[in-house]
């Protein structure tokens, strides 16, 4: 070992610098870690690498437009009618209504207007706006005027607000883009993709990120771990922020509308891969864009393979056209379905990215919950002793009995599916491992001359468990963690493969693999098993590098080298 690994600043380095510095050398632990950095890398940022949402789109939504244009005729007939009501007349038309409801319904029909007044705004001219604006406020007075009861005022404003209703649809007529009469439309530049992030992936891409750039593995890094945490925290809190002023709209139909001028684009820019992780196709069960069998013609029909013309009695030889729709690439180009598709015809590659999302959460949560839970009954026993070590003990034994996949496989399908029950699940039966370890560390550590000397200054049973007993018993405990990570994972896989994992359209490694049991389609069983076998091979290799890095036996004193000899 170096003279560097073994002095920091001139006094010897501790136990933890040692194991680190040995996990440092370990080939095998840093590749496996690079591999898994890289996995849960291409999970978080999976929103931005594979959607049919675009990065930026500044274009004009011709169907978008005029759906509101023709909503603001209707709403306000809706909007009129309700205020022509007492609050007593609507109620009594109301089974149940509630004192509340005529005020209620009065804010749905002014929202829906405003929704549609919102849609128009951004597509008109300073000109067209203004006109716009004096109805939006003569619609807020009638609201206004609905609330407090001014049934002689709002009667009258009603028939004005119908009206202008009317004239306001027929005069903001959009112009064709082929030209002819009505309103020019001016394009509207938005962040589709951006605006649809959740603040929780934005908090674990900064998280991944930061991780990396500041290398916060090495020694000191408990400083710039509370100040990435700190920025994490800050960038998703901005991001709510700003959705809460934002109505989020998911348009299906984005490349779509542009293929067929429904979307007039100025310019649109999409992620590398232009599929959602949803988005049916009609390419079903395509081999792999980049193997010859997946060549198609014009007309949809399979030029070679177990699909092709000489095949006649092949079931699946029945062609379908391929719409190669905006954005996407070639009918068959390598890169248009790196993976395959699925049996509905969904791109598999992009559902593997969104699938790792599931299966690494899962395995990464459900180890939290049993290393939490096995911490804390495992100390309890091992620390107290006597009756309660006892009745512990007896628990865990009664646990162990049952099978611990067929008990989750069973509280699955009783309590229901769902991505949090499994994790919660998964850690709540598979803690008596990481409890009994636990327990035999806290039962060697408190026989310790340190451990008495904490008693009798007087300092209470949580803070002698807490700072004292906890930390020497740490090693093992992050080995058994680390090895529970691939359990986790592989248990998920198994109860999605039998179809008691997340719901469709959410994707799992495991699901992927039971989307076809026919060996013809053999990129269905391949990628997604690939996935689960890299991973869980990299979490074994990751706990046996801990494992041998907190080896005791390495951790013997060692003399001084002689004065001019090399340090070892």
């Amino acid at each position: 070992m170096s003279e560097a690994a073994w002095i920091r600043g001139g006094s010897p380095a501790s136990h933890w610098d040692r194991v680190r510095a040995r996990l440092g050398r370990s080939k095998l632990f840093v590749g496996a870690c690079s591999v898994l950095a890289l996995l849960y890398g291409l999970a978080i940022f999976a929103p931005l690498l594979a959607n049919d949402r675009p990065y930026m789109l500044e274009a004009i939504d011709y169907k978008g437009y005029e759906s509101a244009r023709k909503r603001i005729w209707f709403s306000a007939l809706g909007l009129v009618e309700l205020v022509g009501k007492t609050p007593e007349e609507y109620l009594a038309g109301r089974m149940g209504g509630s004192e509340q409801g005529y005020a209620e319904a009065l804010g749905a029909e002014a929202g829906a207007l405003a929704g549609a007044i919102g849609t128009m705004r951004l597509y008109l001219g300073d000109a067209d706006l203004a006109l716009l604006s004096s109805y939006q406020q003569e619609v807020e007075r009638l609201v206004r005027f609905g609330i407090e009861e001014r049934r002689q005022e709002a009667a009258r404003l009603a028939v004005e607000v119908r009206t202008r209703a009317k004239d306001v649809r027929d005069a903001l007529r959009p112009r064709s883009p082929e030209g002819g009469e009505g309103v020019r439309l001016r394009p509207h530049q938005s962040y589709p993709l951006f605006e649809a992030l959740h603040p929780l992936e934005i908090f674990f891409m900064v998280l991944w990120a930061g991780a990396l750039g500041f290398r916060l593995w090495r020694r000191g890094g408990g400083r710039r771990w509370a100040w990435l945490l700190g920025l994490c925290l800050l960038a998703a809190t901005g991001s709510a922020f700003l959705r809460s002023g934002r109505e989020a709209t998911y348009y299906p139909e984005y490349k779509a509308g542009l293929s067929s001028g429904k979307i007039e684009a100025v310019r649109a820019i999409f992620p590398p891969l232009v599929f959602g992780f949803a988005e049916l196709g009609t390419e079903v069960l395509r081999p792999p864009t980049w193997h010859g069998s997946a060549e198609i013609d014009g007309e949809g029909r399979y030029v070679r393979g177990s699909r092709g013309p000489s095949v006649a009695s092949s079931e699946e030889a029945v062609p379908a056209s391929v719409e190669v729709r905006f954005g996407e690439p070639e009918r068959n180009s390598p890169w248009r379905h790196p993976m395959g598709t699925d049996p509905l015809g969904r791109d598999l590659f992009v559902r593997a990215l969104y699938g790792g999302r599931v299966s690494l959460a899962v395995g990464l949560v459900s180890t939290l919950v049993l290393v939490l839970i096995g911490v804390l009954v495992g100390a309890s026993a091992g620390y107290f002793g006597g009756k309660v070590d006892l009745l512990i003990s007896r628990v865990i034994e009664v646990v162990i009995c049952f099978p611990a996949f067929f008990l989750i496989l069973g509280v699955v399908v009783f309590v229901g599916q769902g991505l949090f029950t499994i994790m919660l699940v998964i850690g709540l039966f598979r803690w008596t491992g990481i409890a009994r370890l636990t327990r035999a560390e806290f039962l060697r550590l408190r026989e310790l001359a340190f451990v008495d000397a904490a008693r009798a200054l007087g300092l209470p049973a949580t803070r002698i468990v807490l700072r004292h007993l906890l930390p020497n018993a740490l090693g093992p405990i992050l080995v058994a963690a680390t090895f529970s990570l691939g359990a986790g994972l592989l248990i998920e896989s198994g109860l999605s493969f039998l179809g008691f994992g997340v719901s469709e359209p959410v994707p799992s490694w495991g699901a992927l693999v039971r989307a076809s049991a026919n060996p013809a389609h053999w990129w269905i069983q391949v990628f997604p098993g690939a996935l689960i076998f890299l991973t869980v091979l990299c979490y074994n290799l990751v706990g046996d590098g801990v494992r041998d890095a907190l080896d005791p036996r390495l951790d013997e004193v060692r003399a001084w080298p002689a004065p001019g000899a090399p340090p070892r």
